[in-house]
C-alpha cells in the first residue's frame, strides 16, 4: 500500500473523476458513508447522542455534511458548525450541504459567533472533525484556529475526516496547533503525515477507507513511500526443502563483541540462529567467546589476536560464509581495522550495524574500499545523523527524505530505526515498517534486528527482502510478547523469543483489512 503526499492525492482524485469518469459527488458520497460506519465500529450506537460536525468551505466540509446526514438518520442529534459562509462552499460541498437540510447548524464564519459554536462543541458527546482536508496547509487561520482548540479542549471523543485539521499531509514534523483525532478515516491511501511521528501522534487509530479510487493508481507512483505489508515480506521465508542441512540453511560469519559488550554479540548471534541460519560463526576476543558460547552454545568461537591454525580457520570461515554481520558490541576502532581488512575482499552481503556505523562515520575513506556487494546498514538516527554528518533534528525533520538519501547516495540498503522505522534502497524505493511498539526501546533491540537481517541474508534472500522482512518480523515479535501497559516490560531478548509465534502469525496474516471498505492500520 503507498503512502502519498497532498499532491499525489490530488492526481489521483483527478485521474479518477476525469480519467475514468466516476463521479465527484459519489466519491464523497462513499467517504462520508465510510466514516459513518467507522464511527459506529468504533464508538458504538449512535442513537440520541449528540454529534458535533465542524465544516469547511472544501470538499472536506462536504464530506463532514455526508457523515451528518448518515449520523442523523441513525437517530444521532446532529449539529452542523459552518467554518465558512455557505456561499463560499465547493459545488459538491454545497450539494452535500443541500441534501442534509433538516439538520441543524450553527454559522461560525463571523467572530460573533464563534463563542457560541465552541460552547455546542464543549457540549458534544461525538465531534467529527471535517475542516480542512489534504489540500489545506498550516497555519491556522480564524475560525478554524479556534474551533481547533475548542476541540481540543473538548472531553469528546473526536474523529478525523481524511486528516486532522491542521495537519499538512505531505510532511510528518508537526507536533502543535492540529486537531488531536481518537481516530482518522483517510481515504484510499495513506498519508505522509499519518505515518511518522510527531505528526502521527495527532491522528488516534487510523482506518484506510476504499471510496472508489482503484488502488491499481497507486502504481504510477512509484517512488511513494509503500507500508510493508506480510505480503510484501512472505517470500522470506519459503517452505522449507525435507532433505536441507545446515550448510543449505545459510552460513553467517559476525566479527562482534568486546570485553564488556559481549551481549551485544550474543543476542545478534542467537538471533541470526533463530532467524533460520543453519550455521553461525563469531569471530571475537577469546574472552569474548568463551562467554556468548556459554549463553549460545550453537555457535562456532573464532578467537582474534592469535596466529597459526587460528588464522587459517578465518580464512576458511570467510570463503564459506554465505554472509557478514560486523559492528555488535565492537568498539569503532576495532571495527574500522575490520571493516578495512573486509570490505575489498568481500564477495558476499555484508550488514553493518553499531560500532561498525560509527566506524564508517569516523573513517568515511572506508567507504571508498567496498567491494560491489550488497551493504545493508541499520542505524537508528544518531547513527545515521553522524554517517551524513548531520545532527539528528535534521534527519527526523524529514526522516523519508534522509533514508532515501544515504540509500542511493552510498548505494546501500538502509533502516532508519525507531518508531515506523524507515527502509531505502539504492534505487530510491522507500518502505515504512508499520509493526513494533515503544517497548522496543530498550538495549540491545538493534543487535536482535542486525541478527535477524544479517542471518535473512545468508540464507540467500536479496538484500532488500531481507532487511525488510527483518524490520517487519522483529516489530512482529514485540507485539507477539506483549502490547499495552506490558509492553515496557519488553528486553531484548524476549524478542528472540518471540520471533517464532511472530512468523507463525506472519504467515497466516491476512492483509490489513481484507475484505472491507475499511482497512484497519496498526501504526
Amino acid at each position: 500500500m503507498i503512502v502519498v503526499s497532498a499532491q499525489e492525492m490530488a492526481a489521483l482524485d483527478r485521474r479518477t473523476i476525469d480519467g475514468l469518469g466516476v463521479a465527484s459527488l459519489a466519491l464523497m458520497e462513499n467517504a462520508g458513508r465510510a466514516v459513518f460506519q467507522a464511527i459506529e465500529i468504533q464508538l458504538g450506537p449512535l442513537h440520541s447522542r449528540h454529534v458535533v460536525i465542524l465544516c469547511g468551505a472544501g470538499n472536506n466540509g462536504g464530506d463532514g455534511f455526508v457523515v451528518g446526514r448518515f449520523c442523523h438518520e441513525a437517530g444521532a442529534r446532529v449539529t452542523f458548525v459552518l467554518a465558512a459562509d455557505p456561499e463560499r462552499f465547493t459545488p459538491d460541498a454545497r450539494a452535500q450541504w443541500q441534501q442534509a437540510g433538516g439538520v441543524p447548524a450553527i454559522a461560525a464564519y463571523r467572530p460573533e459567533e464563534v463563542a457560541a459554536a465552541c460552547g455546542a462543541i464543549g457540549a458534544a458527546d461525538i465531534l467529527v472533525d471535517a475542516l480542512l482536508g489534504t489540500g489545506a496547509y498550516p497555519p491556522l487561520r480564524p475560525p478554524y484556529d479556534a474551533l481547533v482548540a475548542a476541540a481540543n479542549a473538548s472531553a469528546a471523543p473526536t474523529v478525523a475526516v481524511d486528516l486532522p485539521s491542521g495537519l499538512d499531509a505531505s510532511r510528518h514534523d508537526q507536533r502543535g496547533e492540529a486537531i488531536r483525532a481518537d481516530l482518522t478515516i483517510t481515504f484510499a491511501f495513506p498519508k505522509i503525515a499519518l505515518c511518522q511521528y510527531p505528526s502521527r501522534a495527532l491522528a488516534g487509530r487510523i482506518a484506510v477507507a476504499d471510496i472508489g479510487i482503484p488502488a491499481t493508481l497507486g502504481d504510477e507512483f512509484p517512488r511513494a513511500p509503500r507500508l510493508v505489508g506480510p505480503a510484501d515480506v512472505s517470500p522470506a521465508w519459503p517452505p522449507l526443502p525435507p532433505d536441507q542441512h545446515k550448510g543449505d540453511a545459510g552460513r553467517l560469519l559476525v566479527v562482534a563483541g568486546s570485553p564488556g559488550m559481549a551481549g551485544a554479540a550474543a543476542l545478534a548471534c542467537r538471533a541470526a540462529l533463530r532467524s533460520g541460519a543453519g550455521y553461525v560463526t563469531l569471530v571475537a576476543p577469546e574472552s569474548v567467546v568463551a562467554t556468548v558460547q556459554g549463553w549460545v552454545p550453537e555457535i562456532v568461537g573464532l578467537s582474534t589476536g592469535e596466529s597459526g591454525d587460528r588464522a587459517t580457520s578465518l580464512e576458511d570461515a570467510l570463503a564459506r560464509a554465505s554472509a557478514v554481520l560486523v559492528g555488535p558490541g565492537l568498539p569503532p576502532q576495532r571495527a574500522a581495522e575490520w571493516l578495512d581488512l573486509l570490505l575489498p575482499r568481500l564477495t558476499q552481503p555484508l550488514l553493518v550495524d553499531a560500532g561498525g556505523l560509527a566506524a564508517l562515520a569516523t573513517h568515511p575513506g572506508l567507504w571508498e574500499r567496498r567491494a560491489p556487494i550488497p551493504v545493508c546498514v541499520t542505524p537508528h538516527p544518531g547513527e545515521f545523523a553522524a554517517l551524513v554528518n548531520g545532527s539528528i533534528g535534521e534527519v527526523q525533520r524529514d526522516r523519508l527524505a534522509a533514508a532515501r538519501g544515504l540509500a542511493t547516495g552510498r548505494d546501500v540498503y538502509c533502516v532508519l530505526k525507531g518508531a515506523l522505522s524507515v527502509l531505502g534502497e539504492p534505487d530510491g524505493a522507500l518502505w515504512i515498517n508499520p509493526t513494533g511498539h515503544a517497548g522496543m526501546a530498550s538495549a540491545g533491540s538493534g543487535d536482535v534486528l542486525a541478527g535477524v537481517a544479517a542471518g535473512l541474508l545468508a540464507q540467500g534472500r536479496a538484500p532488500g527482502l531481507a532487511v525488510r522482512a527483518a524490520a517487519y518480523w522483529h516489530g512482529a515479535a514485540a507485539q507477539a510478547w506483549r502490547t499495552g501497559v506490558a509492553a515496557r516490560c519488553l528486553i531484548a531478548s524476549d524478542l528472540i523469543e518471540a520471533l517464532p509465534a511472530a512468523l507463525e502469525a506472519i504467515v497466516g496474516r491476512p492483509e490489513p483489512g481484507e475484505g472491507g471498505a475499511l482497512r484497519w492500520l496498526e501504526l
